[in-house]
């Protein structure tokens, strides 16, 4: 067991496979960067249990909002329908390159 902490600790800790764990992992970077692996993961683990203890704390807050209203991802519908274009220079183009 290493001193870097990874995405798939948070995941054995159980925390959902969304934008908390970027955000966890984030802030433990940044504010804890020089702390044991094992006390970080078990404060992960109390954030985890109860997000609402942690709101306005100064590292956890974003992970506990992270956890209480995850963000909603949205995929791009593409078009199915070609958007009109003219070509410059067809008569020049060969037909199999079109």
């Amino acid at each position: 067991m290493g001193n870097k902490l990874s995405g798939k600790d948070l995941i054995k800790l159980g925390f959902p496979k969304n934008n908390s764990i970027n955000i966890a992992l984030g802030q433990i970077n940044r504010y804890r960067k020089r702390e044991k692996k094992e006390g970080i993961l078990t404060e992960a683990k109390e954030v985890l249990l109860f997000p609402e203890k942690f709101k306005n704390h100064g590292t956890w807050g974003k992970v506990a909002e992270g956890l209480i209203n995850p963000v909603q991802v949205r995929m791009q519908q593409l078009n199915t329908t070609r958007a009109p274009f003219s070509i410059f220079g067809e008569n020049e183009i060969d037909q199999q390159a079109k």
